[in-house]
């Protein structure tokens, strides 16, 4: 991995730090059904609800 992919990283736990601050992860869904795996985000839905 190079310097690209931890820049890439930070920023989308920088992101996701961002959202968070606002709203609660209600669930997270894969394509295949399967738990959700840390380096494979692909297809993953994320369902949020705002914070109160």
């Amino acid at each position: 991995m190079g310097p690209g992919h931890y820049l890439a990283l930070l920023e989308m736990k920088m992101a996701m730090a961002m959202l968070l601050s606002r709203f609660d992860i209600v669930s997270v869904d894969t394509p295949d059904g399967q738990e959700a795996q840390e380096l494979e985000p692909v297809g993953l839905t994320m369902k949020l609800r705002e914070r109160a």
